[in-house]
């Protein structure tokens, strides 16, 4: 009875870990650290591997650098020694996707983007929640960077388009207007679809930046531009509390 419980204890262990692994790939070692919660030994691993000409269109290894270094950035005792996870989280993401694209052009064997959908909400959620603080503690110039970076990761989401578009207007850089002419063109041709939604995770974030620009406009003088965008905005996620509520103080 008692020898059964190390044997329980590493299965639940297992369980719970291998939802976050990569789906669809033949790294063992990688996996079974990973499994383990050895996420610095699968960093530096991952790391070295991709470094190899061998390993140039392997989107796993890139995908266990990134997953490695959430787990490192979100343990507060070695955040300290990793100043740079974040970063890193957005370089290796971009690399990943890029990786994905050659391969599949080169009609090589990868792990896909799809079959790795759940485990990019979840590091998109992560990601979104990160920048905001930063948006958030108006530092327009620094979000704008780290949202164009996130796009190379989420390039078809259309509200990182946006987030990246209004802090590059709220820090004056001229690109943001092309940016939301960009996105209210991709945000028309995707609504038109009545079945369309939106992506779950970002809409959260498009919600709460729109309150945002939406207020700065109207102190800059544009009210009747904060009327037209909180209208569209509405009129796309109707059910989202916070654009509900900005549209009623707004339009009335």
């Amino acid at each position: 009875m008692f020898r059964s419980i190390p044997l329980l204890i590493l299965s639940l262990l297992f369980f719970n870990t291998a939802q976050a692994q990569v789906v669809g790939g033949n790294e063992s070692k990688l996996f079974n650290l990973f499994i383990l919660e050895k996420y610095e030994d699968v960093y530096y691993k991952a790391f070295n591997l991709s470094e190899k000409e061998k390993y140039a269109y392997n989107a796993e290894v890139h995908l266990y650098i990134v997953m490695s270094l959430q787990k490192i950035a979100e343990n507060p005792d070695l955040e300290e020694a990793y100043p740079n996870a974040f970063k890193d989280i957005l370089k290796y993401g971009a690399k990943f996707v890029k990786s994905v694209a050659k391969a599949e052009k080169k009609e090589l064997e990868t792990v896909t983007i799809e079959d790795n959908y759940e485990y990019l909400q979840e590091l998109k959620e992560y990601i979104l929640e990160e920048i905001y603080f930063i948006f958030v503690e108006t530092k327009y110039s620094k979000a704008a960077s780290l949202y164009r970076k996130g796009l190379k990761i989420f390039p078809d989401d259309e509200n990182i388009l946006f987030m990246a578009g209004i802090s590059e207007v709220m820090s004056n850089n001229r690109q943001g207007q092309l940016k939301l002419d960009e996105f209210q063109t991709k945000a028309k041709e995707k609504y038109s679809n009545s079945s369309y939604e939106g992506d779950e995770v970002s809409n959260l974030y498009f919600g709460k930046t729109i309150k945002t620009y939406t207020d700065y406009l109207v102190t800059n003088g544009e009210g009747t531009e904060a009327k037209k965008w909180i209208e569209m905005a509405y009129k796309f996620q109707p059910e989202d509390e916070t654009i509900e509520a900005q549209y009623e103080k707004l339009m009335n």
